[in-house]
Formats: C-alpha cells, sequence, structure tokens
C-alpha cells in the first residue's frame, strides 16, 4: 500500500509540473515563432531593396533566391501557430480566422518571386526590377488585412 501512495504521488507531482511548465512552454513556441517570421519579414525587406537600388543581375538573382527560400519558410504552418501573437508581433488575430485567404496571399507572393526569380535568370537588370514591383504588391496586399499597426 505504502509502495502505492508513492507512485501516486509521483504521478501526481509530474501531472502538476507538466501543467506548470505547458503554459511556459507554448508561450516560448509562439515567441519563437514571432522571431521566426519577423527574421523571414527583414530579410525580405533586405533582398526586395538589394533588387529595387542593385545594378548587378547577380546580386539580384541571390535576392529573387533568398525571397524564394523565405516564401516557403513562411508558408510552414510552423511560423503560424494558433494564436501566436505574443510580444511585438504585428499578425492580425484574422490570419488564424482566416487562414485560407491568408494562404491565399502567400501563394500570390510566392507566385510574384517565381516571376521575379524567372526575370533575374535573364539577366535583365530593368526586367527584374520591375518583377520585383509585383513582389512588393503582393507583400502590401497581405500586410493590408494581415499586419497590425507598430
Amino acid at each position: 500500500m505504502k509502495y502505492l501512495s508513492t507512485i501516486m504521488i509521483a504521478a501526481m507531482a509530474g501531472a502538476f509540473a507538466v501543467a506548470a511548465l505547458a503554459p511556459g512552454g507554448m508561450a516560448q513556441d509562439a515567441m519563437s515563432a514571432v522571431k521566426a517570421r519577423q527574421d523571414l519579414m527583414k530579410s525580405n525587406g533586405k533582398s526586395i531593396q538589394a533588387i529595387a537600388k542593385g545594378d548587378k543581375i547577380a546580386d539580384m538573382k541571390a535576392a529573387a533566391k533568398t525571397l524564394q527560400e523565405n516564401a516557403e519558410k513562411l508558408s510552414s504552418a510552423s511560423v503560424w501557430p494558433a494564436n501566436s501573437i505574443v510580444g511585438n508581433s504585428r499578425a492580425k488575430p484574422e490570419i488564424w480566422q482566416n487562414m485560407g485567404e491568408f494562404k491565399g496571399k502567400l501563394a500570390a507572393l510566392k507566385a510574384a518571386e517565381a516571376q521575379l526569380a524567372a526575370a533575374a535568370a535573364t539577366g535583365d537588370v530593368q526586367a527584374t526590377k520591375d518583377k520585383a514591383k509585383g513582389v512588393l504588391g503582393a507583400c502590401g496586399d497581405c500586410h493590408k488585412s494581415f499586419r497590425g499597426p507598430e
């Protein structure tokens, strides 16, 4: 009987420990997701500026590739866990309320970035800059719906 009581007490202590740690762990996951999203968005900003201000096609190709890689990462559910609006996140709750629309905007971004990469592959600096405007448009369209004010 004493053995059974010890096991029950240990099991209860373990359950309380898990319960106590779970919210912090979930918050940490949300914070990690927010940071990952913000890092990707900052990288996107730098890449699009490199194209808009650049004149070397090799640099533009590299920036276009970075944008495409970032779009793949932004399409991952791991950077959009439910209700990950913590810290200084500007993500609106509408992302999770309208996930289908949000994914559609991510798909539009990926399509614009594919056109950008194709233009860069031709070696035409002006065509690459022109296609960068489409990427900026896709970014802005999503931000209007799903990003809150600073």
